[in-house]
This record gives structure tokens, sequence and C-alpha cells, in this order.
């Protein structure tokens, strides 16, 4: 299955009758009256010797990011200048987010959308008028995300991990730092497509409820038995992911959501 898109598969439904199902029972998400019900979940903790909590992974992103941010480089010039010619603003974008244990950090990307986006909707989808030129092509290939070398090589982040929350959003403090890339990142790659099929009064909603609770079950699951093998498997997936439309074996398992179709 390609790890690089969670499948969708539409059926007629009425709002009163929704259901989303995931591969593992141990996740099962229903909706009735528009109400979103959800297990209770629970999360083992990591053994104290585990690779997402070693110094040796430390190590390896710390070595990993500093010779990648030396390569990127004349790239990430190339891109810092097309961002500035392209449209008005800033050529990084800064958010306050959620790191390990709950500290805040700042995060760093190049900008994509226009300098006021930050006044609409926090959560994007495929087509929104906010994004740039270049930006859409940038977010195509993940690219805005090269800044985050920075923030590997200074200790906020991991090449692996959870995505970084925005403090509002983010309710578990992870005992491991957040990631440039981990195993919800690769299985919701397409994520800005996937929630182009939800109506936007229940886009909120739907995101919390169903979306981030998948997403922190899959990196949980994932970062107790990551190791270094698992993480440069993951790490090579996300490249293929990116730079083609072909991908290697997803090293997780994917998520199949229902949608209803919307008239």
């Amino acid at each position: 299955m390609n790890p690089s898109s969670v499948p969708l598969h539409s059926r007629p439904a009425s709002s009163m009758d929704r259901r989303f199902d995931v591969s593992n029972d141990a996740t099962k998400l229903h909706a009735v009256s528009a109400t979103v019900y959800t297990r209770t979940a629970t999360y083992q903790p990591l053994d104290d010797n585990a690779w997402s909590l070693s110094d040796g992974k430390r190590l390896f992103d710390f070595v990993s990011a500093s010779i990648g941010f030396v390569l990127f480089l004349p790239l990430m010039i190339l891109i810092g200048l097309l961002v500035a010619v392209s449209s008005t603003g800033p050529i990084f974008f800064r958010q306050k987010r959620m790191g390990r244990w709950g500290t805040l950090f700042t995060i760093y990307k190049f900008r994509t959308m226009v300098a006021d986006a930050e006044n609409g909707p926090c959560i994007t989808v495929q087509g929104d008028c906010r994004i740039t030129r270049v930006g859409s092509l940038l977010r195509k290939f993940k690219l805005d995300e090269l800044p985050q070398f920075v923030n590997v090589i200074k200790g906020d982040m991991s090449f692996i991990g959870p995505r970084p929350k925005l403090p509002h959003h983010e309710s578990l403090h992870m005992p491991f730092r957040p990631g440039i890339t981990g195993a919800a990142t690769l299985a919701f790659r397409c994520e800005e497509e996937l929630l182009r099929h939800i109506p936007v009064y229940e886009l909120d909603l739907f995101y919390a409820r169903t979306i981030k609770p998948l997403k922190a079950k899959l990196d949980w699951e994932y970062m107790q038995r990551a190791t270094w093998w698992t993480d440069l498997g993951l790490l090579w997936c996300t490249t293929t992911a990116c730079l083609t439309s072909q991908s290697a074996p997803a090293p997780v398992p994917m998520p199949v959501l229902e949608f209803p179709e919307h008239r």
C-alpha cells in the first residue's frame, strides 16, 4: 500500500450516520447527530532504554542535520530569494510550537502563504487561497521544512517524531522530541487533500476528534518500537514519497477513513 496517502472511500450517507474506521480495532470513532464519540486512548510509557529517548538518536540527529544544512544551504538560499521576490512578507515563517515535555520553542519554515495568513483558519486544505504560487510548489515537495535543520541542530526537534503542535492543540507532554517527519506525517502526507472532503463548518471538529487521535496513536506506537534502522526506513519512505509518485512499502499500518458524500 502506498504510504504517502491515506486511502479514502466515499459512500452515500446522511450526516446523521457516519463511521470512521481504522485498520486497528483499538481505535474506532463514531459520529451520531453530528457528535463524535471516541474511546479513551491510553499509551504505554516508553522504556528508558528506548531508541526514541537515547543519546544515540540525539547524536545521529545532530550530525545528520549539520551535514544536511551544509549540503542544502545553496538550495535554501535560492528558495529564500524566490519567496522574497514572489510575494510581500518575510522569508521565514516562525511560530511557537510544543516540544519535548511541553517545552515551547520557535519552529522555522519558509513562508508559503500570504503575509496575513495567520488571521485565517488554523487548518489548511488543498486549494487554500492563502497559499502563494511559490508556496504551493514548496509544500508539494515539503521544501518549506528545510529550515528545520536548525531546529534539529538546536535540539528542539528530531528527524523522526510526531509533528510539533500548536500549544492549544497538544494534549500530550511527549518524552521525545517532535520530528520533521514521522509515522503519522508519512501516513497523512496528503492531509490537505484529505481535508478538502470535509465541509468547512465541520473541519475543526473532524480534525480534533478524528485526525488528531489517529495521528497520536500512529506516532506513539511507532516511537515505542523505533530503532535506528526503522528511523532510516521512515526517512527513506518520506524522501521517496516527496520526490516521486511511487513510494516504498509503508513502515506503519495505514488507517482507512470513510467519508459521506456531501451534496
